[in-house]
């Protein structure tokens, strides 16, 4: 997964392939969120997704809640 933030920089998102399907219907596009309890890694990995530095990896502790922020422009 990539997730972008409102200045259009992105990150890659690593998460277990058996929980991919629960993430991506928890995360929707256009949509701002609150994450805790996931690590930040390097990104070195082989293949990246984008060319961000490091990269983050949801745990079965991650949890995200929708928050609306007035100042992040569409």
């Amino acid at each position: 997964m990539i997730l972008m933030d409102s200045k259009g920089d992105k990150i890659q998102v690593s998460v277990r392939k058996d929980e991919f399907n629960q993430w991506s219907q928890c995360l929707l596009e256009n949509n701002t969120y609150v994450m805790h309890n996931f690590n930040v890694l390097r990104s070195g990995l082989q293949y990246k997704a984008c060319d961000h530095v490091y990269r983050m990896q949801f745990t079965p502790g991650t949890t995200l809640k929708q928050r609306e922020f007035p100042d992040v422009p569409q």
